[in-house]
């Protein structure tokens, strides 16, 4: 018997680890990748050049069969079709899927959603961790219905979320733990002999997409809650501050050992060697580690104050900072 055939959807770095999972079964022959899905082209990096994502670059390399919508239509259904799909798996993709092609896997069409549903639904799952302050977050694995990341779930992993982890050491530990959830289910996904369970209806939360407003901070809340967001927002899309007419980038802080400072929130303090910090609403300062000057690389603080003068004492402009997780929906 011909192994089933499996079609993959994502767009983001964080699935091809699963991707390359998939293509070392398809390899043993307990699968067939038949294709993968991806978005489109876009525009990238300083040159603004047509990239293609990630998935897109590792399909055209291992010669699978690529699909490239604007968003999933009846060209989707058709190209389906013709790879006689019988399960689609997805892991940030970035589209929602519409009935049409969730009814067409006769093995069905399942996500690896990056958290522990039902908490945080939606677009940024990895930032509106970090931001909370929990502990421990994880990848889910479940059935994709029209309710957005609300279907029946198969399982869970869950990963530790560390005092300095970014969006980059985070999204590798799910990376690897949406593999390692695979491995688990994909016996089932592939003979469709599965056993769902729904969603609890407490501890539903949902996370909106980020925003350019986003970047900017309001220093009159406590420096840990400051430092959460900045982490989560670390690399993309990256938290400034303003002072005058110069914006700097942040891209490593920490929190400031040395007790509280009646400084007005915001302030810019020099420190004792080459340190520089910012003054939180709580009093307690977050140590600039990394930064970066417009039109300038980022460098670690101490060589950034060798080769430019900061305005010590002025205040950072603060701004109203949106919540990333949302009891309801929309938001």
């Amino acid at each position: 018997m011909a192994p089933p055939s499996v079609i993959f959807a994502g767009s983001h770095p964080i699935a091809l680890p699963l991707l390359q999972r998939l293509y070392d079964r398809h390899q043993t022959g307990q699968l067939r990748l038949a294709g993968i899905i991806s978005q489109p082209d876009r525009l990238s990096g300083r040159g603004k050049s047509m990239t293609p994502t990630i998935l897109s670059q590792w399909a055209m390399e291992h010669n699978i069969s690529l699909h490239r919508p604007e968003k999933p239509d009846e060209s989707t259904v058709t190209w389906l079709k013709e790879r006689s799909c019988k399960l689609l798996l997805v892991m940030a993709y970035g589209h929602m899927i519409g009935k049409t092609i969730r009814e067409l896997p006769p093995l069905g069409i399942f996500n690896f959603h990056a958290s522990l549903l039902p908490r945080f639904r939606g677009a940024t799952p990895i930032e509106a961790a970090l931001a909370s302050g929990i502990e421990e977050t994880g990848v889910t694995l479940m059935k994709i219905i029209r309710e957005m990341d609300a279907g029946d779930t198969l399982g869970s992993i869950s990963a530790p979320i560390a005092f300095h982890d970014t969006q980059t050491e985070l999204t590798d530990k799910l990376s690897h733990a949406a593999c390692s959830l695979c491995e688990s289910f994909l016996p089932q996904l592939l003979s469709g002999n599965i056993i769902c369970i729904p969603q609890p209806n407490e501890g539903i939360s949902f996370c909106r997409k980020l925003e350019a407003s986003d970047r900017f901070l309001d220093f009159h809340i406590p420096a840990e809650v400051l430092h959460r967001r900045i982490r989560a927002l670390t690399p993309r899309p990256g938290c400034v501050f303003e002072i005058g007419n110069h914006v700097f980038k942040i891209r490593s802080i920490d929190l400031d050992p040395s007790g509280f400072h009646s400084k007005t929130p915001g302030t810019l303090l020099k420190l004792t060697g080459s340190n520089a910090a910012l003054v939180a609403g709580d009093g307690k300062a977050l140590l600039l580690k990394e930064i970066q000057a417009p039109g300038k690389p980022f460098l670690p603080i101490a060589d950034f104050l060798r080769g430019h003068e900061l305005p010590w004492g002025m205040i950072s402009t603060s701004h109203p900072m949106k919540p990333l997780e949302h009891t309801s929906f929309p938001f």
